[in-house]
């Protein structure tokens, strides 16, 4: 509270680039990595009665869990897919050896 977005997310550059996104009038969602959290943040501009942008505003969901279990169920595709790829070289190569 009454500390700037500018200062607390100094060093997470795409925050920043969000929040002055937002500020330039875009209402977008994006999925940022804060230290060792992932958030899924909405970004929406604040207008006056004239339509000009007098601020903006973000809220954030922690979604580290989903991105660990996203992580974990890409590694095993990959994981099954070279399994598949080397029976099927490993059958091809028998069938070599058979005939």
């Amino acid at each position: 509270m009454g500390r700037s977005v500018f200062d607390i997310y100094r060093d997470v550059p795409e925050v920043i680039a969000n929040t002055r996104r937002a500020l330039d009038g875009d209402t977008f969602n994006a999925i940022v990595s804060v230290r060792e959290t992932v958030v899924e943040m909405w970004y929406s501009p604040i207008r006056d009665r004239l339509g000009i942008v007098v601020g903006a505003i973000a809220v954030s969901l922690d979604v580290t869990g989903r991105a660990r279990l996203e992580e974990q169920y890409l590694q095993a595709q990959k994981m099954d897919s070279v399994g598949q790829m080397a029976a099927g070289v490993a059958h091809d190569f028998n069938n070599l050896l058979t005939a």
